[in-house]
């Protein structure tokens, strides 16, 4: 009797926790990410180029539009001018338009979340440009955001104008 009773209390025992632990449920069960996004603990984490709660959000587009430039670098004087950024080739670069006033060729920056990355390239033969940022939102990116960018152009002679890295102002962009 005294088996049978064991049994029975062991079985039942079992069978509770099984029944318990399969009504929990998985911080991942009721999360779909988008565009790839794997859940990881109850959030979604997203693959370059995207973002959101559900990587729903495409992150180039915060940036794309026209934008109103004002900067003074060292040896260039005050000046303002517009530019328009737009996507890139890789869903995390865009493309920036007139860069510098003077740029033929667009510059290529990377952007992930409110920051951007110039990596050193040449948009205009013999100069050389390299730099980062980071957008300040609001809460409609498309209509108004801002962007301090702190970047250094090389002239075709050598020479730097620096815009917030040393000793110049960074440069101001709004939308």
């Amino acid at each position: 009797m005294r088996t049978v009773l064991l049994s029975a209390f062991a079985t039942l025992s079992v069978f509770s926790t099984v029944l318990f632990s399969s009504c929990k449920s998985e911080p991942c069960d009721d999360i779909i990410c988008a565009y790839g996004g794997v859940c990881d603990d109850g959030s979604c984490k997203c693959q370059a180029g995207y973002e959101g709660t559900h990587c729903e959000t495409l992150t180039y587009t915060k940036y794309e539009g026209i934008w109103y430039v004002t900067e003074d670098g060292t040896f260039s004087g005050p000046t303002q001018y517009s530019i328009s950024i737009v996507k890139g080739g890789k869903m995390n670069e865009i493309r920036i338009k007139n860069f510098y006033n003077k740029f033929t060729n667009d510059v290529i920056a990377e952007v992930t979340g409110t920051k951007l990355t110039i990596r050193k390239q040449s948009p205009l033969a013999g100069w050389y440009v390299e730099g980062y940022g980071e957008l300040t939102p609001t809460s409609y990116y498309s209509q108004h955001a801002s962007i301090k960018l702190y970047y250094n152009v090389i002239d075709d002679f050598g020479k730097k104008n620096d815009f917030g890295t040393a000793d110049g102002n960074p440069s101001e962009y709004v939308k």
